[in-house]
């Protein structure tokens, strides 16, 4: 067990070695490349949700690389393996974290560490818009005293909240919940406070990620899951219509956003900008999993209530010669294959 120099903080090294073969596999099917290296030596590189979805494969990713990879998590997280090394830190403990960072000295940071946005309401009372924020601010603060190269904060095209027409970066935001109030906040947040920093500090909008080793209670996995055990799957709202992206290419572009010679802060979309509806997504999997159709059911289709969230990736082609290489076919074929080895093993 590791050292750090703040009580409050506990540090072991783990990782799943099943995310380091993904990150091979993955080699094969992305047609993004990892970004070339400026510098022979290692990174340094810190995840906040580091035990999370994205966190997961990215840091699977800069292992593969050899980089020195940190992760940070929730206190009591539990994360097996062996190969980074883990901290066990309160957010919103700014002494335990400004020590970690120290102890660190990070080259990269990823802040990933928000709520998930499960809660499509928007209520005065939700934690995730004090909370949230607050921790972003936490984190920056920490960070400008150990000067990183740079900083990227996860955002989410729940941003721009459901619209008709495909959403860029500089359109005024329109949030439908609280997830997406307090991550808008925290983006002009990061545009106010960069003027403060001596790194970059960039915005990263998300689409909807998917892939192996994502929790059975989102879409994607509780769609194929049941399709692959022959269940019937219920399918709420077959019309609204959601930019779906690999977290193999999520992992990707944020890579080739951490080694951009930016000098000041981008607000870029890492989507596929494209929105099939829910029932296309649903019909997809069937047929990507061999089963029949007849096994989906839906609610009641009300088009004037459906919502879209389709954003567009011109900006991250045009500036990271990034693209979602990984189309919705061989994303959801890989992410069931994976899964049936879970399911059969």
């Amino acid at each position: 067990m590791a050292c750090c120099p703040n009580r409050s903080i506990t540090c072991t090294r783990a990782l799943r070695s099943s995310h380091l073969n993904m990150v091979e596999r993955s080699e094969r099917t992305c047609g993004n490349s990892r970004p070339e290296r400026r510098e022979a030596v290692p990174e340094r590189v810190l995840i906040t949700g580091g035990a999370g979805f994205i966190g997961t494969h990215l840091a699977a990713s800069h292992l593969a690389d050899g980089d020195d990879v940190h992760l940070l998590v929730r206190p009591g997280k539990q994360v097996s393996g062996n190969v980074a090394t883990v901290h066990a830190v309160d957010l919103q403990d700014r002494d335990a974290l400004e020590d970690c960072l120290r102890s660190i000295a990070p080259t990269i940071i990823y802040h990933l560490a928000t709520s998930t946005g499960r809660n499509a309401n928007c209520d005065v009372d939700a934690p995730e818009l004090l909370v949230d924020p607050a921790n972003l601010l936490n984190m920056i603060r920490a960070a400008k005293r150990v000067s990183p190269k740079v900083m990227i904060r996860a955002g989410s095209i729940a941003e721009y909240g459901g619209n008709p027409r495909t959403a860029h970066e500089d359109d005024r935001e329109n949030p439908s919940s609280s997830y997406g109030a307090a991550l808008v906040a925290a983006t002009h947040y990061c545009s106010v406070l960069q003027r403060q920093l001596p790194f970059p500090l960039h915005t990263a909008r998300l689409s909807l990620t998917y892939g192996p080793g994502q929790a059975a209670n989102y879409m994607v996995p509780a769609l194929l899951q049941g399709l692959l055990r022959r269940e019937q799957v219920f399918v709420r709202n077959p019309l609204d219509r959601r930019d779906l992206a690999h977290v193999n290419d999520i992992v990707a572009g944020l890579r080739m956003l951490s080694a951009a010679n930016f000098a000041q802060g981008q607000i870029i979309n890492l989507t596929s900008g494209h929105a099939p509806s829910m029932r296309q997504v649903a019909y997809l999997a069937c047929d990507v999993v061999g089963v029949d159709r007849e096994l989906v059911h839906f609610g009641k289709a009300h088009p004037a209530s459906a919502s879209t969230l389709c954003v567009s990736a011109e900006r991250a082609r045009a500036l990271l010669k990034w693209r979602a290489a990984i189309s919705l076919a061989e994303g959801l074929a890989s992410t069931a294959a994976a899964m049936r080895q879970e399911i059969y093993a």
